[in-house]
């Protein structure tokens, strides 16, 4: 019995031996098996294949994600993909992108466009309508709307940040803030008119931010009314959108009806009504109604404490004058309009030092 025992033991021992020796003969038949198969893969996803800007676009302009295909086939245009997108910044950056002409009701440009004055900023596509003659009309020729604003915002601004863009027209400012607060940070827009609140979602989607929430409302203070019959831009003939305003500057009395112009209800609110999470920079600009606007957000500006930067003609709107809000304003007299640049009192070390930073 004890002899039989010893033996079985040692069969035991044997046997496990063996399969531990086919084991791994196995792993090294199945890594080198494998190892050949990325090579085949390699070699057909860039056989034949030109990865550049044209040959991505084209390619995924007519992959059919349902095609019946063998494994194989399906394994080279996924991998062919996956490089496209994943480098589609750098070949948008050395390719002549076409533009389309589009628009069924209101002609429409989407362009490409690379910031001239900012060339850190990647390549962005804008959906613009032709006819407005500022700041579509600037953002199709040079890449951006007043890139000296632009270069301020970023300055006073970080990666992580929540942007906040009251009056965000197209979307001039909102596109390059959100790439500049990156995924981890937030841009609020805010935008009255209905058919420029499209534009703004549009050229949102064709930059594929996830980062932006955008708000189809016009902001005041606690004593507007709700809802205004105001006119809206006509995007059928050449005229200045960015003009329109929701009140006659910073009066609650509507804009009056002119000539040929359609009227448009436009909801208004406060920004306090929001009770936006975070708010490190705030941007106004809304046609001379800023100081109303800053009335409806008392609590957002005490609570988060932003930066503001806003256009407006006169002194320092009241709101910000008053002791318990704490803030300093200097007239930004390099910008293209007139405008204020405001920082709470505990913030302005912090500004200077942003201020004098250079825009990466």
């Amino acid at each position: 019995m004890p002899l039989d025992t010893h033996v079985g033991e040692s069969a035991n021992i044997y046997f496990r031996r063996i399969f531990k020796v086919l084991a791994w003969a196995s792993c090294v038949i199945l890594t080198r098996a494998r190892s050949y198969a990325t090579h085949d893969l390699e070699t057909a996803v860039f056989e034949n294949f030109d990865f550049s800007y044209e040959s991505c676009t084209t390619f995924l302009s007519y992959i059919d994600w349902n095609e019946n295909v063998t494994d194989d086939q399906w394994s080279v245009k996924l991998h062919r993909a996956v490089n496209c997108v994943r480098y589609r910044e750098d070949l948008a950056r050395d390719a002549n992108r076409p533009a389309a002409l589009t628009g069924l009701h209101i002609p429409t440009m989407v362009t490409p466009t690379i910031a001239k004055h900012l060339p850190h900023l990647p390549p962005f596509y804008f959906v613009l309508p032709i006819w407005d003659t500022v700041v579509s009309n600037e953002v199709r020729t040079t890449g951006l709307y007043d890139s000296l604003e632009i270069d301020v915002l970023m300055k006073l601004s970080v990666p992580g940040d929540a942007f906040v863009d009251i009056g965000a027209n197209v979307g001039s400012v909102t596109v390059p803030m959100a790439f500049h607060v990156g995924r981890n940070g937030t841009v609020y827009a805010f935008e009255p008119f209905r058919q420029v609140f499209q534009y703004l979602n549009a050229n949102v989607a064709v930059n594929g931010l996830e980062n932006v929430h955008t708000f189809h409302t016009a902001l005041s203070d606690k004593h507007a009314e709700s809802s205004v019959h105001v006119p809206a831009p006509l995007l059928t003939e050449g005229q200045n959108v960015g003009m329109y305003g929701v009140f006659k500057q910073n009066s609650l009395e509507p804009n009056e009806p002119l000539s040929k112009h359609k009227q448009e209800e436009v909801s208004v609110r406060t920004l306090d009504s929001f009770q936006l999470p975070r708010a490190d920079v705030v941007k106004i600009d809304v046609e001379g109604h800023a100081p109303r606007v800053l009335a409806g957000g008392v609590q957002t500006l005490k609570q988060h404490r932003p930066f503001l930067w806003f256009e407006h003609s006169g002194s320092t709107p009241d709101v910000l004058t008053e002791s318990d809000m704490a803030y300093s304003c200097m007239q930004f007299t390099e910008a293209t309009e007139d405008t204020f640049l405001c920082s709470p009192h505990e913030r302005l070390h912090e500004l200077s030092s942003r201020m004098n930073k250079q825009t990466d």
